[in-house]
């Protein structure tokens, strides 16, 4: 997946890129942090929490050290809603 939105704003000239050094360590998302800080928090510090504890459990089941249900299979478990326009698409 290619994401283009901010390629918009830099070449428009509204914002500017991050620095070489830390687009080659992967911290091009800090920068932006810094920049829009307001817009930008929940997104990064938040919800991108999420990913290092996937990570972590990863590395846990791979060791043998926590077994337990992948999420994806509790997520496809549950029964979806009934579908409210049923009847009259029969």
């Amino acid at each position: 997946m290619a994401s283009v939105g901010q390629a918009f704003n830099i070449l428009a000239g509204r914002q500017h890129q991050a620095p070489q050094w830390m687009r080659e360590h992967g911290l091009e998302w800090l920068f932006r942090l810094f920049q829009e800080p307001r817009r930008l928090w929940r997104r990064y510090l938040v919800y991108g929490a999420q990913f290092p504890i996937y990570l972590a459990l990863d590395a846990l089941q791979a060791k043998g050290l926590v077994t337990s249900e992948e999420p994806q299979q509790r997520i496809r478990e549950k029964q979806p809603p009934p579908p409210v326009f049923s009847k009259a698409l029969k």
